[in-house]
């Protein structure tokens, strides 16, 4: 019979270029990947094989018999030993590690036992193949068997398919409508065309399918820089915390990038990202270099201690220092560097990933320095920060957040005539916590505009439930973002409406950072919310952000003097001047003075001779529950002097 091995030699080729393509170092290798290697080996292998016999059986009497009868034997020990490494790593993916997939490995064992002990027994049975007197090969009656073996095995691939069709994802179920289809048709066409040969091909093409759909660059690579991906560090890291070796992770942040796209173009940036990478690759020849976002890189140093870190951190110093040329692009990059010891700062791949991204965003700090180690001190503030978060999270689910309010006073009244809502926050054992902290927190959650809204809500319901408070205004503070939002003004009324509170008694504070943001957009919602009658109160003045003429054109009724000027106004120099100047000024405005920190005789004094309208300060009243204030309303005590 003569035999046709074109597709096994295309075969060969498909199988060695997937090899070229799918280059990793080994110490990146994920276990899905060196599954994936060992069925291109067995595929190799048993294909060189078969092309091999193939070629000897043409030609009889070229080798030694036993020669050929052995070279025979290792391609049906190979070839089985292919069909079930392709399975085993199938499984592996619909599955992964778990009590399904070791059932599967049991039965995977079970039938490959079976077949290799049908290839160990063939030269007592002949059942596979033996070797005339001539040295011809002959087919054996159950030479199918081993094409019995991929049935079972795609068949046992539908059953695990089936089992997990839910939890699969896009690729697994691209695999299986393309796979056991692809695996029949071409055997039905080497069962229906023996002399064509396609034992190798058949394997090739599976594999080079599986390829596209879990194995390519752009899967385990990023796709810019050529660098691993997060998942190849990951796993890298996992190895060394389970052998128990210690490594450093050193994260790269490049600063200041957009001035690089924007003098060069995206283009030339890219060009530069290249060469820093290809830098930082060649770095370590066991070091993993990763791409962990944007313009953050991220090396991880088996074996590495504090005075090779040091080393490293020089080296980058200096490098950094210099220009980077890449073609037509010359630039300085502005990098900052930051090294974790592990497994000392990083046990768990969850906590290592929290301290790095904490670490890339102390280099992104202004003033922040070229290098930094992370040590316990900043251990300590990382775990600060996540207890802030998590008031940030409790207080935006009702379990964390209290309000007090501070009565403020009209100059000649002894009741207040309205009251300043503050928000009050408890940590998880109940001790106060910074407000200040907590505010700065919920910016970078992006949940600052939530917590906003959240104590507009709660201030208009106390109100709004309390009749004792009807003769008593509140002002909340109204950030930037909330002025931003698109429907601020129907919220703020809805609100109003919601809770039965009239909009004359609520009083919105500004900062004057509100200022500095979309002007345009800021007086709209002013304006929106004057006509319905929703004061508005310029917060902190003096703290640096306002200019005058943005509040002469916007309509603000009062201007709370930050208590900076009145400390500097009882202290001696100039700042009792400046300070009547700025009441002098205002008032000519026709704006009301709000005089803050009113902490002391001498100032409550020094307020009193300026005439200012209303004042608020320790000296008169501290912040209180509501209730107190509902009391101190309900009683119309006078107010008391603190000396």
């Amino acid at each position: 019979m003569e035999w046709e091995i074109g597709a096994e030699c295309l075969a060969c080729v498909l199988i060695v270029l997937v090899l070229c393509f799918s280059r990793e170092k080994f110490y990146t290798q994920m276990p899905q990947t060196r599954l994936y290697y060992a069925c291109l080996g067995f595929a190799l292998f048993s294909t060189l094989l078969n092309i091999a016999t193939v070629v000897l059986m043409g030609v009889p009497g070229l080798l030694p018999r036993w020669l050929c009868y052995t070279l025979n034997m290792l391609y049906f020990t190979f070839f089985p030993l292919l069909e079930a490494a392709l399975t085993y790593y199938m499984a592996y993916l619909i599955h992964g590690r778990g009590p399904c997939f070791t059932r599967v490995a049991i039965c995977l064992g079970v039938m490959l036992a079976a077949a290799l002990a049908v290839v160990f027994t063939n030269p007592f049975t002949g059942w596979l193949f033996y070797l005339d007197a001539a040295g011809t090969y002959v087919r054996g009656p159950y030479n199918r068997l081993l094409y019995a073996l991929l049935v079972a095995c795609c068949l046992l691939l539908v059953i695990c398919y089936i089992k997990q069709f839910r939890m699969a994802s896009r690729a697994i179920h691209r695999m299986m409508a393309t796979l056991p289809l692809l695996a029949m048709v071409l055997g039905t066409v080497q069962y229906l065309f023996p002399p064509v040969m396609m034992t190798g091909f058949i394997p090739a093409c599976i594999l080079l399918v599986l390829f596209f759909n879990f194995q390519s660059q752009r899967i385990n690579t990023d796709f810019l820089t050529g660098l691993s991906s997060r998942s190849a560090l990951w796993y890298a890291a996992g190895t060394c915390l389970r052998s128990g070796q210690s490594f450093y992770c050193v994260a790269v942040c490049l600063r200041h990038f957009g001035d690089v796209n924007k003098q060069f173009g995206h283009t030339g940036g890219d060009a530069v990202l290249r060469q820093v990478s290809a830098y930082l690759e060649a770095l370590g020849r066991r070091a993993v270099a990763c791409r962990f976002s944007g313009v953050e890189f991220v090396l991880l140093f088996p074996g590495m201690d504090a005075a090779g870190y040091a080393v490293l951190e020089k080296e980058l110093s200096e490098r950094f220092a210099a220009p980077w040329q890449a073609g037509s692009v010359c630039c300085r990059l502005d990098a900052g560097v930051a090294g974790i010891a592990c497994p000392r700062f990083g046990d768990t791949a969850e906590r290592l990933t929290a301290h790095l991204e904490y670490a890339i965003q102390q280099l992104k700090l202004p003033g922040a320095p070229e290098a930094l180690s992370f040590d316990t001190e900043m251990e300590q503030r990382f775990s600060r920060r996540v207890a802030l978060r998590d008031v940030v999270v409790r207080t935006l689910s009702g379990q964390a957040a209290g309000v007090a309010y501070q009565p403020i006073y009209a100059l000649d009244a002894d009741t207040p005539c309205m009251a300043e809502a503050l928000l009050r926050l408890c940590g998880a054992d109940g001790t106060p916590v910074p407000t200040a902290d907590v505010v700065s927190v919920a910016e970078e959650m992006d949940l600052i505009v939530a917590l906003d809204w959240m104590m507009l809500e709660q201030v208009c319901a106390f109100f709004g439930a309390h009749r004792e408070l009807d003769g008593c205004a509140v002002s909340v503070n109204f950030s930037a973002r909330q002025f931003l939002a698109p429907d601020a003004e129907r919220r703020v009324l809805d609100t109003l409406e919601r809770h039965g509170l009239a909009p004359t008694r609520l009083k919105l504070e500004l900062t004057e950072r509100v200022l500095a943001g979309d002007i345009r957009r800021v007086r709209a919602v002013m304006e929106a919310l004057a006509a319905r009658g929703v004061e508005f109160y310029l917060d902190d003045f003096g703290t640096g952000y306002s200019n005058l003429s943005s509040v002469v054109s916007l309509p603000l009724q009062y201007v709370k003097v930050d208590r900076s000027l009145l400390e500097a106004a009882t202290n001696g120099g100039g700042g009792a001047l400046l300070l009547r100047a700025v009441v002098e000024t205002f008032r000519a405005m026709g704006r009301g003075i709000l005089l803050e920190g009113v902490e002391t005789p001498e100032q409550y004094a020094l307020a009193c001779t300026l005439r200012a309208d209303r004042l608020q300060g320790y000296y008169l009243a501290r912040p209180m529950p509501g209730e107190e204030l509902c009391a101190l309303m309900r009683s119309g005590a006078r107010r008391t002097r603190r000396t």
